[in-house]
């Protein structure tokens, strides 16, 4: 059951101290976000990676790396409000 990234959908992260993301662009490679909760925070762009069943996910790349394991935001977490 493979899921994708899709722009305007929110999408929850592994760890609950980090807020959710909005996906507001999207390319083959990559996704650009923003925060979900400040809508006047920057954006960033985080390359996807694809599970072994299909499924998108991403990971921050500028946090320490004893950190990123609680930055990873997969698809199949959307965020249903």
């Amino acid at each position: 059951m493979s899921k994708v990234f899709e722009v305007g959908k929110t999408y929850c992260r592994a760890d609950s101290m980090f807020d959710p993301i909005v996906v507001v662009k999207r390319t083959a490679k990559t996704i650009t976000c923003r925060g979900a909760y400040y809508h006047a925070s920057p954006t960033f762009v985080h390359r996807i990676h694809v599970d072994e069943d299909g499924t998108e996910w991403v990971w921050d790349s500028y946090v320490p790396s004893r950190h990123i394991d609680s930055t990873v935001c997969k698809a199949s977490w959307e965020v249903d409000e």
